[in-house]
């Protein structure tokens, strides 16, 4: 009953993106359209893993 939140994160380390987030067949993709504020990786296209790999594995990982 109700919602529970297993976990949270940050997907993105820029101030904004322009592109909604998409999930396909287990994975979340994000665009980063603005440098990274902590990192100042380029814009680029993120893609985390949400599928669990094991019973004991229900996190998701980044790829």
């Amino acid at each position: 009953e109700g919602l529970r939140l297993p976990a949270r994160t940050w997907v993105l380390s820029a101030p904004e993106t322009f592109a909604p987030p998409v999930i396909s067949r287990g994975l979340l993709y994000a665009a980063q359209n603005r440098a990274d504020t902590i990192s100042d990786y380029p814009p680029r296209l993120l893609c985390y893993e949400l599928r669990a790999n094991s019973k004991d594995d229900t996190e998701g990982r980044h790829r």
